[in-house]
């Protein structure tokens, strides 16, 4: 699980970094945004057009979060990324989506 500094958790932050430009992968959509802070901070969303099972959401967003856990430190600091998945990611494995990440 990420530490709580490494997360997005108020609206106002997400809705900021939803205004980037996005950049688009066949499982997902990041937008970024720089941040006044020292960290960098992640946002996960996996709605009802990903799948209306809430076990392939929670699945797709717990590889997510694992992926970027492992990819962490190579992450540069001082931005805030929201990441969109897309209903492709119900089917991917873990090791394809953390390769995209990486």
């Amino acid at each position: 699980m990420l530490a709580r500094a490494n997360r997005l958790t108020a609206k106002r932050d997400f809705e900021r970094v939803s205004r980037g430009r996005p950049v688009h992968a066949p499982y997902f959509t990041v937008r970024i945004a720089e941040n006044r802070i020292a960290t960098v901070r992640f946002g996960i969303v996996a709605g009802l057009k990903v799948s209306k099972r809430s076990v392939d959401r929670n699945r797709v967003k717990r590889i997510l979060r694992e992926a970027l856990q492992r990819n962490l430190p190579s992450i540069h600091t001082g931005i805030d990324i929201v990441i969109h998945a897309k209903s492709t990611a119900v089917g991917a494995s873990s090791r394809t989506m953390s390769d995209i990440l990486g």
